[in-house]
Order: C-alpha cells, then sequence, then structure tokens
C-alpha cells in the first residue's frame, strides 16, 4: 500500500471520529472529515458496515494507514472565475453570507455589497444566483446577481 494509490475496500466498523476500512486484509482509518465536502453528518449517517467504497491512501506510517474518499473527486476544479452560478445560503452573519455553489465549495458576499438591507430578507438555504469574482486557495469571492425583484422594495 502506497500513498496516492486507489483501492475498493470494505467499511468493517464505524466509529464517531470515522470508520475501519479493511483492504485486502490490513485496516485502515477513514476520518469523518474525509469522508465528504462539506459539512457531513455522522459516519453513521453516510457509511454502513459491510458496504464498498473506493479511498485513496493518503498518510501511511508502520502502523497506520489514514484514507481519503472525497479527495477522489474535487468539486474545486469545477469552479470557474466569471461564471455564475445558482447557490444556497449557507450561514448569514452581520458582516456577510456564505454561499454554497456545490457541496464543500462555499464563499462570502459582504453585507457592504448587497442592495440596501437585502440581509434582512435572506434566508438559511435559500437559493441565489452569484458570480464568482475571484478563487485565491480554495476561498471564494463572490459577487450578487439580481435575478429577483428587489427584496428592500416588496
Amino acid at each position: 500500500m502506497e500513498i496516492g494509490q486507489v483501492f475498493v475496500g470494505e467499511v468493517k466498523s464505524i466509529v464517531d471520529f470515522g470508520a475501519y476500512i479493511d483492504i485486502d486484509g490490513k485496516e485502515a482509518l477513514l476520518r469523518s472529515e474525509e469522508i465528504c465536502w462539506g459539512k457531513c453528518c455522522s459516519p453513521k449517517e453516510i457509511l454502513t458496515v459491510g458496504q464498498q467504497i473506493t479511498v485513496i491512501v493518503l498518510r501511511k506510517t508502520s502502523k497506520k494507514v489514514v484514507l481519503s474518499h472525497k479527495r477522489l473527486n474535487d468539486p474545486w476544479k469545477d469552479v470557474v472565475v466569471n461564471k455564475s452560478y445558482i447557490g444556497r445560503i449557507a450561514h448569514i452573519l452581520k458582516y456577510a453570507i456564505h454561499v454554497e455553489i456545490f457541496p464543500g465549495v462555499s464563499g462570502m458576499i459582504m453585507s457592504s455589497e448587497l442592495p440596501g438591507k437585502t440581509t434582512k430578507y435572506l434566508q438559511k438555504d435559500q437559493k441565489l444566483k452569484v458570480t464568482v469574482m475571484d478563487l485565491k486557495e480554495r476561498k471564494l469571492s463572490l459577487k450578487f446577481n439580481h435575478f429577483w425583484s428587489n427584496p428592500c422594495t416588496t
């Protein structure tokens, strides 16, 4: 087993912090944060004992092997600057809103860049059309697009 190798393994047990995967008779750890992009639920809600899962080897020592499932498909490779997306409001803060455009890929729109008092009318999970203005080190800068009537005047 080498770093970067891809295997299909079987989920042997599920714990709060991840799952133990059997790969050709060797036990390896798939940590919760390596199961999927974005905010994942408990591993017990995603995986089942006996399930076959494709994984990649991240780290290996003489005593343990650490795996990832999410790194097999990187959603960040599909993000294009100056392209518009329909996103979902993930969080609303006083100074900004976080909009998720793909599972695990979100960016921020500063409140000062929104028209009027728009943040008063926005709700978590509401869909917005946004444009990616900048992408640096997996951090998105987004621009809010107006595709419905101004909520401040309705």
